[in-house]
């Protein structure tokens, strides 16, 4: 997606440039806003809270413990639990080697990111 983002706005034959580079992210997270607004909009209230700890904390080590339970706005590790089973489940999240989690979809993390202030 990056790649292609690169291509259209580069010249045939240009040197690839971190401006460039930054400018093409800009436009795939441009491009892909209404999918994720839309991802995002289709999931439970507890699954939103734990996707964005997930991007946020980017990974997300510790989903149960009682900082990011409260930080997060979860009444008890069993629906922290819940949240993280249902956004793996439906190949949101995944689990890290280091037995955190992460968004599996590295552009999603980065629209949430950005996005976290203005997303209902």
């Amino acid at each position: 997606m990056l790649c292609s983002a690169l291509h259209d706005i580069s010249g045939s034959g240009s040197r690839i440039t971190e401006e460039m580079t930054d400018r093409a992210l800009e436009v795939l997270l441009e491009r892909e806003h209404s999918t994720y607004l839309t991802l995002w909009d289709s999931l439970p209230e507890m699954s939103r809270r734990m996707l964005r700890a997930v991007a946020t904390e980017d990974p997300l080590l510790t989903p149960y413990s009682g900082d990011v339970l409260a930080r997060y706005g979860f009444r008890s590790p069993s629906s922290a639990g819940r949240a993280i089973e249902y956004l793996a489940a439906h190949d949101i999240i995944i689990r890290t080697t280091d037995g955190g989690y992460a968004v599996m979809d590295r552009f999603l993390g980065m629209w949430c990111r950005r996005n976290l202030l203005t997303v209902r």
